[in-house]
């Protein structure tokens, strides 16, 4: 059961910081990690320069990678 909890809670903390992100950085994280279009597609559909897309991706990977880490540095050791 602690894993389905740890699991649950890492999901949570996951979807907490994608909805904290800016609403730009949000869109382009979605566009290229969850629906897998490329830097440059999501580009030119938002109309921004592909090292702008990549500048929000590189942001929203720290935010969430630093999310997830506080979960891991929260937990006991040995779970």
């Amino acid at each position: 059961m602690d894993s389905v909890m740890n699991r649950d809670d890492i999901a949570a903390r996951y979807r907490a910081a994608f909805q904290a992100l800016p609403a730009r950085t949000r869109t382009v994280f979605w566009l290229h990690c969850m629906l897998g279009r490329k830097i440059s597609v999501v580009a030119q559909e938002l109309t921004i320069p592909t090292v702008e897309v990549e500048d929000h991706l590189a942001a929203a990977l720290v935010a969430i990678g630093s999310a997830l880490d506080a979960q891991a540095v929260d937990a006991p050791v040995g779970e």
